[in-house]
């Protein structure tokens, strides 16, 4: 759904614009808080659209009188309407939910022995059992040139469960507490289209 501009206020709508309109809309959503992303009218109480794209937004009153006899209309129950958005593979919670991991980016920590530090540190203002997870890291731009191991993160953190994700979001390490936790062991089959990485016991690493 796309949106355009209205070409009325709130307050003072002009009232020509509804009763020019020709298009009647496939849909209007009546009694719902319409955030417009319109600085000149921020917010609105209904909305008509018509072949995916915004035709107008007011009030019950205004938008319930654009309606045709094909018209679907929705009541909105109160409830938040955003305009459509459009996902440039963005990853939006996984962005969120970085807010509250630890970066662990090559510009924070270029080494593994750089990421162990910082998971020490940040584990230290962890409760102990509660999982301390981390993101970023890039097995390519680390002095080692290798992925860290859950023996590297046992060392520093032997009480939390840890969790360190690839920069690509395709790949994860977890130390013993936390592999322990996810039940992942040598009996544990490797995922479909996936791979759990091995010592020479078939221990996971």
């Amino acid at each position: 759904m796309a949106c355009q501009r209205s070409p009325f206020r709130v307050q003072t709508p002009d009232r020509r614009y509804f009763q020019d309109m020709q298009q009647k809309p496939d849909l209007v959503v009546l009694n719902t808080e319409a955030l417009t992303m319109d600085a000149s009218q921020p917010q609105a109480q209904a909305v008509a659209v018509a072949k995916e794209r915004i035709l107008a937004v007011g009030s019950d009153e205004e938008i319930k009188g654009l309606a045709g006899p094909d018209t679907e209309i929705i009541d909105g129950q109160g409830l938040t309407l955003l305009p459509g958005f459009i996902d440039s593979h963005i990853h939006l919670l996984s962005l969120a939910r970085t807010t509250q991991e630890l970066d662990c980016r090559p510009d924070k920590a270029s080494s593994v022995t750089a990421i162990a530090h910082r998971v020490f540190e940040w584990a230290r203002i962890v409760p102990p059992g509660e999982w301390v997870r981390c993101f970023g890291y890039d097995d390519l731009a680390l002095d080692e040139r290798r992925h860290p191991t859950r023996h590297d993160l046992d060392k520093i953190s032997p009480r939390h469960p840890v969790r360190l994700d690839h920069r690509s979001g395709h790949a994860t390490v977890l130390n013993s507490v936390g592999l322990q936790m996810a039940g992942i062991d040598a009996e544990t089959p490797d995922p479909v289209e996936g791979v759990i990485d091995r010592d020479a016991n078939s221990e996971p690493t």
